[in-house]
């Protein structure tokens, strides 16, 4: 079934079905759903799975997540599976008495709730902090509102038992603004307009299988992802891969690929043979203009030498801001096999001649 903004809460339930989770029915006619593409979706999930991930959620953790239908809970729910969490979900309609008795039972170090849930969990649960919190929500006046703001303010509450408790829009809020840390990792993100890629409830579920036994892919690796936004195989590979901790890097169409490898450095390479093969021939352009601009370089230096204690200049000849900016970009420029590892071909077989290529700049493991 192909996940569209009519049936995406359908295929959610089933997918919440699959995993021996409590169903919260989504609505399949939400306008805000209708109005998002696969690479949208791509992009925000990736987004909050990294600020996830530098809050601290680890492979394993509990998730309690609110009961509703709106995106920013679908996406949050996506990044969770795609780091290897657990999710819990509340039955819709309790009242505050039973959800109460709810967190008491459901052993969730995480839970992200909408404001008025927010609330009622301060009021229902223990400890000197959430005292506190509430009585300044009381104080204030509009209980629903002021939750989401004095948890925007504190970031996270310190729960009893170590668990953090986020207010649902404020969470989403922060997610969007990934933290420096993570972004430092990502070069570019996918952009709009792009034609959007059909997910299945099976690709969803798929995105959480364990990457191949025995391949060199490691915690922390940066891995280039070469397949166009919103394609459905780099969707499916982009989650699998965050599930792992390895951080995404995706390259700007046509970006100078030295600028790419100077920023990035990757430990591996993902994408269709067709892009992997798109990329080793920008690779190898790159190559040789590097020993273009390196000649002109050193003739200009010569020049520079020659020509340092003369006030004229010959017509044509480089300026001193020319060389010193290809001097940049020489030192800077780094080759991509300085620290790759692998390569994951995801569709299409990778031919002998390019898999020698990524071999000789230093890959040793190819999964297909």
């Amino acid at each position: 079934m192909e996940v569209t903004g009519r049936n995406l809460g359908r295929s959610l339930t089933e997918a919440l079905r699959a995993r021996g989770s409590e169903v919260v029915a989504l609505s399949p006619g939400d306008e805000a759903l209708r109005e998002w593409t696969a690479h949208q979706l791509q992009d925000h999930i990736v987004r909050m799975a990294l600020g996830l991930s530098h809050e601290g959620l680890q492979k394993g953790d509990r998730v309690l997540l609110a009961s509703g239908a709106n995106l920013e809970l679908f996406m949050i729910q996506v990044a969770v599976w795609a780091l290897g969490a657990v999710t819990v979900h509340l039955d819709d309609g309790l009242s505050e008495a039973q959800m109460g008795e709810a967190l008491g039972r459901v052993k969730a170090r995480w839970m992200v709730l909408e404001s008025r849930q927010t609330l009622g969990a301060l009021e229902l649960m223990n400890g000197e902090a959430v005292s506190q919190a509430t009585l300044v929500m009381r104080q204030q006046g509009d209980a629903e509102r002021q939750a989401s703001r004095v948890l925007s303010v504190s970031g996270l509450l310190e729960l009893g038992r170590k668990r953090r408790l986020y207010d649902l829009n404020e969470l989403a809020q922060r997610m969007y603004q990934v933290p420096e840390e993570a972004r430092a990792a990502i070069v570019y993100w996918p952009g709009e307009g792009l034609e959007a890629a059909a997910l299945s409830h099976h690709d969803l579920m798929g995105a959480q299988a364990p990457l191949p036994v025995g391949w060199g892919v490691k915690v922390g690796d940066r891995a280039l992802v070469t397949t166009p936004p919103g394609s459905r195989v780099g969707v499916i590979a982009s989650l699998r891969l965050l599930a792992h901790r390895v951080a995404l890097v995706f390259p700007e169409p046509d970006a100078p690929l030295h600028r790419l490898t100077r920023q990035a450095r990757p430990h591996g390479v993902v994408g269709r043979s067709s892009d992997l093969g798109r990329l080793w021939e920008q690779l190898h352009s790159w190559r040789q203009s590097e020993r273009s601009v390196r000649g002109a370089f050193m003739r200009g230096l010569g020049w520079l030498g020659r020509k340092v204690d003369e006030k004229d200049e010959e017509e044509g000849a480089p300026t001193l801001e020319w060389l010193l900016e290809q001097g940049e970009l020489l030192g800077l420029a780094k080759d991509l096999g300085e620290k790759l590892r692998w390569v994951w071909c995801l569709e299409g077989e990778l031919a002998s001649p390019l898999r020698a290529q990524f071999e000789h700049a230093g890959a040793r493991e190819f999964v297909s």
